[in-house]
Formats: structure tokens, sequence, C-alpha cells
């Protein structure tokens, strides 16, 4: 996962080195088009964060605080840390992207246990459509009762809205086992949402996903660590487990293919050596992972970068 951060920040400074030396003095945001957005669904970000700071470009709350003042609690805050984790997994394989933050509307029935009410999450759905981003990440799951019922219906109609407009979504398959396989978002009629669960470092299913033959793919999700490896700052590593960590880290994942074509579009247009890219179009599987030839200072290397564990639908083991 960290291989192929470090790979895309490489690339992008390569192609940026490149363009120097071509005579192309336009600034970057001249270049490429308008910058890959995720618009995060969860319980608010900590924008103090330094894993997520920079990537934040603004945000909506609909956590409300005080009803009768119309008050809510601020996007920019966690409530439970849930919601920075989350991003921070996000820009861990991503650190290109841009991050707009909907905060979600909550309530507790028992000690430690978030729930969150459907009409929060269509109002956010809503929202990240009207702000027009590439990709809703949703690393949560609610259950269809008879007292939200209309409000699971209006979150239906805004993710085929959200689909209408070719926005990546991605949500987590829930994780209470087999007989829990009606949770929302990932039960909406619309084929065009991505069902994420967890897997251990082995690649098969965590024991407790839930029925796996309604997830679409299953991503790390077992003891992942949410810091980068060797960062000095860094005392203690924390491990986390769970679909909603491999949504963060497939959404994270489709941010990396968006930005990599934006690039390469543009390298084209602009008519570099390989499409102005500093990769060639040269790569093969090997070993598990990607034989990639690079053309760097004038001198051709090859270099591998490996794979994380993924299946396709319905796949364990």
């Amino acid at each position: 996962m960290e291989e192929y951060a470090y790979f895309l920040q490489t690339a992008e400074h390569e192609w940026l080195e490149w363009r120097v030396q071509s005579g192309d003095k336009r600034e970057q945001s001249q270049v490429l088009q308008k910058p890959i957005t995720v618009a995060l669904i969860d319980d608010g970000v900590d924008v103090n964060d330094q894993n997520v700071q920079s990537r934040i470009i603004g945000g909506r709350s609909f956590c409300h605080r005080d009803e009768e003042q119309n008050l809510n609690q601020p996007y920019y805050i966690s409530g439970g840390g849930h919601g920075t984790a989350m991003a921070g997994l996000i820009c861990k394989v991503c650190p290109t992207v841009k991050l707009f933050i909907l905060r979600l509307d909550e309530y507790s029935i028992e000690p430690g246990k978030r729930n969150i009410t459907a009409k929060s999450a269509a109002k956010a759905v809503r929202d990240a459509v009207e702000k027009k981003v590439d990709i809703i990440s949703m690393s949560w799951t609610i259950e269809k009762t008879d007292s939200n019922g209309n409000d699971i219906k209006e979150l239906e109609d805004v993710i085929t809205a959200a689909a209408r407009e070719n926005i990546l979504m991605f949500c987590a398959a829930t994780d209470q086992g087999a007989y829990k396989d009606r949770t929302y978002p990932a039960a909406t009629s619309t084929k065009k949402i991505f069902k994420i669960g967890a897997a251990e470092a082995s690649g098969a299913a965590l024991k407790w996903l839930g029925d796996q033959t309604l997830v679409d793919f299953v991503f790390p999700g077992h003891q992942v660590v949410m810091e980068q490896h060797g960062d000095p700052r860094v005392k203690k590593y924390t491990p986390l487990t769970g679909s909603s960590v491999a949504t963060a880290l497939a959404s994270g994942l489709a941010a990396v293919i968006l930005y990599t074509i934006q690039l390469a579009e543009v390298s084209k247009e602009r008519g570099g050596p390989t499409g102005g890219l500093p990769i060639t179009q040269e790569s093969r599987p090997y070993e598990g992972g990607l034989l990639a030839d690079r053309h760097h200072q004038g001198k051709r290397e090859q270099v591998y970068y490996g794979v994380e564990p993924l299946r396709g639908r319905g796949q364990t083991g």
C-alpha cells in the first residue's frame, strides 16, 4: 500500500520535472483537471491531524447539537475518531487526494455503539452529489427499522442519483455475520455501488464478514496500521480492523486510479516521452505484484510494486 503511495508521489515529481525541462511554465493547477475529490461521509474529521489537514477542502455537518436553534456539531471535529482514521487511510493510499467532509448525525442505544440516522446519511449523499465529487466513501452501515423506512427510501433515492452522475461509491459490508446481510447503503438496489469487505493478510475474508456473495471486493481490513511506517513522529502504531477500514482503502485506491489517468491524459496531450509519464507503458505481473520499466535521468531501471490482497466478487481465500 505504501509502495503505491510513494510511487505516486515520485511519478508526479518526475512528471513535473519533465514539464519544466520541456519549457511548460504553466502552474500545476492550469495543467491538471480539477483535483480528485473524495466525499468522506462519517463522524467528522479532526482538521488538526497532521496526516490529513492539508487534504481537507471543506465540509458540512448534519449532526445536530441544538435542533431548536438549528445548530450542528462542526464537521472539522470527529465525534469518536472514526472519521479521522478513515481520512488518514484514504490519504495514506492516495497522498494527492482532496477530502470533502460530511458529518453524520448519531444516536446511542447502548454504551460504546454508535448508530447513524438514515436521514442525515441521505442529506450527506445529496450534498456530495451537488458538490460533484468523484468518489463517495461510506465506512458504516444502517439497519432498516419500522421507524426509519421513509429515510431509508430517501437514502436509496439519492444513491441512485449519485450513480446517474457516475460518482464512484464505496460502502462497507456488515461485520456482524451472515445473518445480518440487509444493511444500508449496501442493500440499495443500484448496482453502481461497490460493497467492500475486510480481508486478512492471506486474502481470506474475515470470519465475521456478512453474506460474502453480496460483497464486490475484499480489501485489507485486519490489523491495518493507520500511520506511515518509519515516521519518526509516531511513537505507537494504531492497528485497525473491519470492513470500514477496507472501504477507506478501496476509496483511496480509486482516487489513485483516477489521478493517474488524469496525469496520463494531460501528459499525452503535451507529447512527452511515452505520453509524458516517467514510467513507461511496459509493465507485467511478477510474483504477485507489478514489474515496471522506469526511465529516470537518462537511465532505464526496473521497479517492483507489491500488490495488497484483493479478491473479486464473492471470492475468499
